[in-house]
């Protein structure tokens, strides 16, 4: 987690990149849940905030969709554009648990419009997101060592069957690769060592 910790505080250093080919980049942290990606990304938006003046926008991706998809319902008193519109225009956003929720072609084609219009206009987007992002080859590879692992034996976590292109469709990928930095995170989860500790303390099961 150092490096990632690292690479983001250069991150904010460098921001807003102006003068630059990198003007608008933002960063892509990928990991396994519980590592910290949320709460780095967030540390990240704070300081643009705090240190840049870079006003911000916070949405979880499953909950900004449902948001747009309830503006089409005529008893709301908001509309696809207002939805939209901050999220678009804002300096810096941060999208949470990208991919968490398999997308449908409306909810993909939202999300490159979202992208698009960031990339185009060189507008800082901070992602995070459980599934790596790796080629089909990699993956074969990588489920073909775990078996390999498996029958001579040897400890071998299952390998992730689904990848960041799988989620989020080639177009999206591809934009996302050119307008962000990829951080790949790792560690243990905090949230099951945290569990065990309050286990400890009660002396019985923590309830989630």
């Amino acid at each position: 987690l150092r490096n990632a910790l690292e690479r983001c505080m250069l991150y904010c250093n460098d921001y807003p990149h102006l003068g630059s080919t990198h003007e608008g980049l933002g960063l892509l942290l990928t990991g396994a849940n519980g590592i910290g990606k949320t709460h780095l990304a967030v540390a990240v938006l704070r300081e643009l905030w705090t240190r840049k003046g870079a006003r911000g926008q916070f949405w979880d991706f499953h909950e900004l969709t449902r948001e747009i998809r309830d503006s089409y319902n005529p008893e709301t008193k908001t509309t696809e554009l207002q939805v939209l519109e901050p999220v678009i225009r804002a300096d810096v956003l941060l999208l949470d648990d990208l991919g968490a929720w398999k997308m449908t072609d409306w909810v993909n084609d939202t999300l490159f419009h979202i992208m698009n219009s960031r990339y185009m206009a060189k507008r800082a987007t901070l992602i995070t997101t459980n599934f790596e992002d790796a080629d089909r080859a990699a993956a074969v590879k990588a489920e073909s060592d775990y078996f390999e692992r498996k029958r001579k034996g040897e400890a071998a976590a299952p390998p992730q069957r689904e990848f960041l292109l799988e989620r989020t469709g080639l177009a999206v990928r591809s934009r996302l690769m050119e307008m962000c930095v990829l951080i790949k995170m790792s560690g243990n989860d905090y949230r099951e060592g945290r569990q065990a500790s309050n286990q400890a303390q009660t002396g019985g099961t923590a309830r989630r």
